[in-house]
This record gives structure tokens, C-alpha cells and sequence, in this order.
């Protein structure tokens, strides 16, 4: 089936609405076209879609490949751009496969189906679906934190990280919003229902790290990511999705996972997140994830779940937080991202969480973008091998989750600040924020109830839905908005 592009061709007046939306939205600073984010949204594919990156079994997606899309193998494990081994042997930890990379790599093919209609896209997503229900669990439904090259899972179920059973959700989250599988959605609640059960000390309101020691990691450690992680991987895109039944309890998790990180990792000010707790590593001017990225994102999972509590105050305070990280992480020009308060360079999901807080503060009005996402779109994209560049492309912590949301987030923020601009500065007539060029147009499985489809982490209201070859259906949605309160 050919590659559905949705904006390859826009009719003039399509163009002449964008270029008045443009016009009218300039005091929000750069904001990419559709068919700007359509052509990134390739790039992207280019290094996903290479055959390299489907795994064997189809759906074990790798967690390391060369950043031309080569694989490694025991053999030819030292990439064209890495130092000369110095032993001549591979590390143990590239023999292995980590779940969390399984199911971010999942989570990425769905957010490009998405966002493209790509139906290769849909094909690889629920190809790692598979795999994460099949085979990376264990007899009891646990996930396991890796797997080697004979199929086999580890550590012991006490020794998995808290965080590590979340980012295994956030591929079957993907899934859960793509194509409401309630089976889907039955194994992600198993998973968190043993969280809360098992990790979560509701005496301390602190969520576990782990449940027995290991030699890399100890039931003394106290992790920011051991909360804000159960929100960012799978609770806040499934809310909307669970059966009535679940809501009650469910709900109360959210609100204790808040609680927890007001009440632990929030410093006095109210300005900023600290990483971890109680450990040499988690003080000084390098403490361990004192970074812009962990406290913006923890601020946007705040202002997302407020919004559904239709909690005020604390919504309120997440703006607040995320408007003085961005601003403190803005580089003079406007260009770029810093890391931390020390200035160093922002890593790539750093600098993918600054934007999409950015977007996110400029579609309320709240602040004016630079040319951050720009310089993403050009500077650090690889059009020759795909994907951005910062560094590793595939390796135990990137397999294409953030630059992927990153798109996503980006074209929905850009196209509803381009019709809020039309609406507001009175440049386009009504009938003109239907045309391709204004509209939010994404694409789901034909499973999903088109009726209560939504707009990734946002609200929309539904304005047309049409069915595609291929089991897949395309949704357009006007008014994007944060999320609406749960009733």
C-alpha cells in the first residue's frame, strides 16, 4: 500500500489560509507547516523503517544499532563513528535486549502511524504489541527488564525498577489509544494494578525503585522517575479509555502519584523537581536528573492531569513551573535549548521536552516560541540516514520514543495554534479552517470507537472521520485544547 501524505499537495487557498495564519500567529514565534512536520515525520521513518530495525522475531526490536541503521552483532558490535574497542569483546550489556526499548520503539511506529497514516507504521507497532504480550513477561505477568539473545527474561521479579515496569506500558499505551483493544488495556491495568499494589507505600506516599537489591540498584534509592514515569508512559494517555469501573481506583493513583511528587521531589520554591533523594548522588551542582528536562516534564504531567482533575490550583502552579523552566532553558538568541542551569548543550529529550512545553505554554497564550523547533527540523535532522542526531541514535535509553512524540506533540500544538491565531485575529473565515492546511488531521485502527478518538494527550472536537484501505481511519479535529475534566 503507498505511503498515505496527507499535505504533499495543497490547494492555494489551503495556502493562502497558512500563509495568513502564519502572518497572525507570528507573536507565538516559529511554527512548522503540515506538510513541514509530514516531511520531518519521513525522516524520522527513514531509520525506523529500515529492516535492521524490526528484530527477530519480528516485533524484538533491537536496542542497538549503528547510526547509519547498520545492526550489531557480536562480531561487528563497534560502529563507523565509536572509539576501537578496547578488549576487542562486546559489552555484555549490547547482548541484551531491554524491554523498555522494546516498547518505546513500539510506541514511536505508533505515534509516526499517527501522525502519517503510514500503514508500514501500524504493521511494526502491533508487531511489537505482540512480542511485549508474548513474550516479555513472565509466568506471572510481570514484565522483565531484559531479554537475551535465547528469549530468556531477567532480573528477578523483585529486582525490576518501578520505572522499568512503566516504560514497559508505554508502547501498549500507544496501542490502547490507537485501537481501544480492551485486552490491551486489560494487561496495562494488570501491570499498574501490581505497581500500586507492590511499590507504592501509600504510608510514606513514596513509590519504590525496587523491591529487592541488586548490584545496580537498591531499595534505599528514592527516584523522581519512580512517580513521574507511571504518569508520562501509560496513565494519563489511557484515562479516557478505561471501563467505568476502573475509574474510581485509578484515579486515586493519579492523585497519589501527585501527591508524591509535591510532597517529595518539589523544591520550596515551587520552581524546579528534584531528581532523587538521600543518596551523594542526589545533591551538588551535578546532582542525578537536576535537569531542565525531568522538571519541565514533570510539570507538563502535572498541568495534563490537573486538567482532567479539573484541579485549578494545581494547574496553575504546573504553568508556573513549566513558563520559569522553559525561560530559564531559552538560550539568549531563542534558538536553542540549555541542558541544565550550567548551560551545557540540551540533549535531545531535553530539548524535545522544552518544546513540547513551549508549545504547549504558547497555545494558551503564555509565551512566545523562538526558533527552537526550526533548528530541530533542519540542524539536527539526518536526512541521509533518518532520524535526528544528538548523539547515539538506538541504544538502552532512545529507540525513537522522543523524537517521535515530539512530532506528533508538535504538528497538533501547530495546528491549533495556527486555528487559534485565525480565530483570534479574525485573518480566516470559517469555512476556511476546515481546509487541509488548518485542519488536525490523525489517523487511527479502524477498532478504535471513532466517536471517542482523541487528539493524542489534548482534546479535540471531532469534524470529520473517514474510512481508508487497510483497517485504518482518518480523523480530523478542530479546537485543540488541553484535556477536558473528567466527569
Amino acid at each position: 500500500m503507498k505511503l498515505l501524505r496527507p499535505y504533499l499537495v495543497l490547494t492555494l487557498l489551503s495556502m493562502s489560509v497558512l500563509a495568513g495564519a502564519a502572518k497572525a500567529a507570528e507573536t507565538r514565534g516559529y511554527i512548522p507547516s503540515p506538510e513541514e512536520w509530514q516531511d520531518h515525520a519521513a525522516v524520522l521513518e527513514k531509520y525506523w523503517l529500515n529492516p535492521t530495525a524490526f528484530g527477530n522475531p519480528l516485533g524484538k526490536f533491537p536496542t542497538w544499532r549503528c547510526n547509519d541503521g547498520s545492526q550489531i552483532t557480536p562480531e561487528n558490535f563497534v560502529c563507523p563513528d565509536d572509539a576501537p574497542s578496547r578488549d576487542g569483546k562486546m559489552p555484555e550489556i549490547m547482548k541484551q535486549d531491554f524491554v523498555r526499548m522494546i516498547s518505546r520503539q513500539t510506541f514511536a511506529y505508533g505515534a509516526l502511524f499517527n501522525l502519517t497514516g503510514n500503514p508500514e507504521c501500524l504493521r511494526l507497532h502491533k508487531a511489537g504489541v505482540r512480542y511485549l504480550l508474548e513474550y516479555a513477561r513472565d509466568p506471572e505477568g510481570v514484565f522483565y527488564t531484559v531479554i537475551d539473545s535465547s528469549g530468556k527474561g531477567a532480573p528477578e521479579k523483585n529486582q525490576r525498577t518501578s520505572q522499568d515496569l512503566a516504560y514497559a506500558l508505554v508502547g501498549l499505551a500507544m496501542n490502547a489509544y490507537l485501537t481501544h483493544d480492551p485486552k490491551v488495556i486489560a494487561a496495562i491495568l494488570n501491570t499498574e494494578k501490581y505497581l500500586f499494589s507492590n511499590y507504592y507505600d501509600r504510608e510514606t506516599q513514596l513509590m519504590k525503585w525496587v523491591l529487592a537489591d541488586s548490584p545496580s540498584e537498591k531499595t534505599d534509592q528514592k527516584e523522581l522517575v519512580a512517580a513521574l514515569d507511571q504518569l508520562n508512559a501509560y496513565m494519563l494517555l489511557i484515562w479516557r479509555l478505561l471501563p467505568e469501573t476502573e475509574m474510581t481506583d485509578f484515579q486515586e493513583n493519579i492523585t497519589a502519584v501527585l501527591n508524591s511528587m509535591k510532597k517529595h521531589y518539589l523544591k520550596e520554591d515551587g520552581l524546579s523537581f528534584r531528581g532523587c533523594l538521600e543518596r551523594p548522588e542526589c545533591s551538588g551542582p551535578n546532582a542525578k536528573h537536576s535537569d531542565y528536562g525531568h522538571t519541565v516534564k514533570g510539570f507538563t504531567m502535572e498541568l495534563l492531569a490537573a486538567s482532567y482533575l479539573g484541579d485549578k490550583k494545581t494547574a496553575a502552579a504546573a504553568w508556573k513551573g513549566m513558563l520559569h523552566t522553559v525561560q530559564e532553558a531559552a538560550t539568549p538568541d531563542g534558538r536553542e535549548w540549555y541542558e541544565n542551569s550550567r548551560k551545557s548543550g540540551a540533549s535531545w529529550w531535553v530539548y524535545a521536552e522544552l518544546d513540547q512545553a513551549a508549545l504547549a505554554l504558547a497555545l494558551a497564550g503564555k509565551y512566545d516560541l523562538g526558533d527552537s523547533l526550526k533548528l530541530w527540523l533542519t540542524k539536527y535532522t539526518d536526512r541521509k540516514y533518518g532520524e535526528v542526531r544528538f548523539g547515539r541514535k538506538q541504544h538502552l535509553w532512545r529507540n525513537g520514543m522522543h523524537s517521535a512524540e515530539h512530532a506528533l506533540w508538535g504538528y497538533i500544538m501547530s495546528q491549533g495554534i495556527r486555528a487559534q491565531a485565525c480565530n483570534r485575529d479574525k485573518v480566516c473565515r470559517k469555512t476556511e479552517l476546515n481546509t487541509p492546511a488548518m485542519r488536525t488531521e490523525l489517523y487511527f485502527s479502524t477498532t478504535a470507537d471513532a466517536a471517542k478518538v482523541f487528539p493524542y494527550q489534548f482534546a479535540g472536537d471531532i469534524s470529520a472521520r473517514e474510512e481508508l484501505p487497510g483497517g485504518i481511519i482518518r480523523v480530523s479535529f478542530k479546537n485543540i485544547r488541553l484535556p477536558d475534566a473528567l466527569k
